[in-house]
């Protein structure tokens, strides 16, 4: 059984819009699990549901997002 299961929780960031659409067509492109929701003006927050290894992925991808 060991091995078998992979334990997943959501993750969160928030985003300027830019990157935020990065972000929603890899996560579309990977077919994981997230909600997206406007904050403020110019910030979209995500929750993501991953295991430990597909947050490893993902946040290699949003550390390479520019910054804006």
């Amino acid at each position: 059984m060991k091995g078998q299961f992979k334990m997943k929780k959501w993750y969160n960031v928030e985003l300027g819009q830019e990157n935020a659409e990065r972000l929603g067509a890899y996560l579309k492109n990977y077919e994981y699990k997230y909600e997206a929701s406007v904050c403020g003006i110019w910030s979209v927050h995500f929750e993501i549901y991953l295991n430990k290894d597909a947050a490893s992925k993902v946040d290699s991808f949003i550390r390479s997002l520019p910054e804006f």
